[in-house]
């Protein structure tokens, strides 16, 4: 529970409310972006391309044992190009993740105004409904 939500503001002048409404666009202005979306996304395919370089491992080992030199030599190459990407989702994965710790110290510094503006868009849409 914040300290804001006690709050009462039924009796505050409209344009008081008002300020304090738009103090939500001025909060979330400065907001960093939310990239969890993305973050989960390059997560999910650094999963995947460790998995497929361990699967062209193993083919090349197959192949391997098989004496098809060819078909090893393919595979060992996949698996070379899936762990050469590696460092640069890795990198990107860094930056999304330094992004989101930004986000959530930003939610907490903000969420008390962001709060009370809501909060004073509630009280005038009520105060304009019930005219």
């Amino acid at each position: 529970m914040t300290r804001t939500e006690r709050i009462d503001l039924r009796d505050r002048p409209d344009g008081t409310l008002l300020k304090m409404r738009d103090t939500y666009r001025a909060e979330t202005e400065w907001a960093p972006p939310h990239v969890a979306g993305e973050l989960r996304a390059v997560r999910a395919i650094l999963t995947t391309m460790t998995a497929a370089a361990a699967r062209a491992d193993a083919e090349a080992a197959a192949a391997c044992a098989a004496d098809n030199h060819q078909v090893a030599a393919e595979h060992e190459r996949l698996a070379a190009s899936y762990r050469s990407a590696e460092p640069t989702y890795r990198q990107i994965e860094a930056m999304d993740a330094e992004v989101m710790e930004h986000r959530v110290v930003w939610a907490g510094i903000t969420e008390g105004s962001r709060h009370l503006a809501v909060l004073c868009k509630q009280v005038i849409f009520q105060f304009l409904r019930a005219r």
